[in-house]
């Protein structure tokens, strides 16, 4: 155990035994203060001995609250002691992730998919290098000759964004996928579309795709941000006037209409 966990640990102990102090205090206090009042009532104001006592109850119920938080906080913390410690991919990700503060003026959809390509690479050099023997199991998204890992056992991996041009465009389709999920989800919706003549853009939205800590270090400008881009991207990809469709599981954002939902 580390230095900051063990101090840690031990203000968590020192706080709960001060609380069940203060709670059995307040315990005590409620009895005595209860025969007081029942030896005194013909001789003191019913009043100021019930405000007394409802005090002390109110206090007890407190202390016995916090008791109970910090109990379940220490218990959650002996748990989460008792766990496997991190994998690389929970505290390391491919540094080239797109962010809001890339997309400049000529910022292109083309830029992204290059930016994305070397986050891929980002990647591999990670499973391949510091991962390499973390998990030995082929079931393990992040070891090489997994059955799990989508660079060699599809015909391409559909976590990465994709374009499928139609030769003649009647329009222009947009596919987002949900937090935590990826363009596979929406791999056949989009390919009919193709099929029915649209020109088909999947993206892949940032921190999605790679691992866990990619997921950290997003927010929600990062996602609007891509989105703008490829908007601007496919309308370059489609005749002026086709019109160009927004789909897939989530939710948008415009000053126009607020918070706009969109389903499959």
């Amino acid at each position: 155990m580390d230095t900051s966990t063990a101090r840690r640990t031990l203000w968590i102990r020192f706080a709960l035994w001060l609380l069940l102090s203060f709670a059995v205090i307040a315990a005590a206090a409620l009895i005595i203060e209860w025969f007081r009042i029942s030896r005194s009532m013909p001789d003191r104001g019913w009043n100021l001995q019930v405000g007394r006592l409802v005090g002390l109850v109110v206090a007890n119920l407190v202390f016995t609250a916090l008791l109970a938080a910090v109990v379940i906080l220490y218990l959650w913390v002996r748990a989460a002691r008792s766990l496997p410690d991190l994998r690389g991919w929970h505290l390391q990700k491919p540094s080239s992730e797109f962010s809001v503060s890339d997309a400049d003026a000529d910022y292109r959809l083309d830029d992204y998919l290059k930016q994305e390509e070397q986050v891929f690479k980002e990647l591999h050099d990670l499973i391949a290098g510091p991962w390499l023997n973390e998990v030995p199991n082929v079931y393990s998204r992040y070891q090489m000759d997994s059955v799990c890992n989508p660079e060699t056992v599809i015909d391409r991996n559909w976590n990465r964004s994709l374009i499928m041009q139609a030769p003649s465009p009647i329009g222009g389709v947009l596919l987002l996928h949900g937090l935590s999920d990826s363009p596979y989800s929406l791999r056949k919706l989009g390919q009919r579309l193709h099929a029915e003549g649209y020109t088909v853009v999947w993206l892949r939205l940032p921190g999605h795709g790679t691992n866990p800590r990619a997921l950290a270090d997003v927010s929600w400008k990062d996602w609007t941000s891509a989105a703008k881009i490829a908007v601007r991207g496919l309308r370059e990809r489609i005749p002026g006037e086709a019109p160009l469709i927004l789909g897939g599981l989530f939710q948008w954002w415009s000053p126009e209409c607020g918070v706009c939902s969109f389903g499959n």
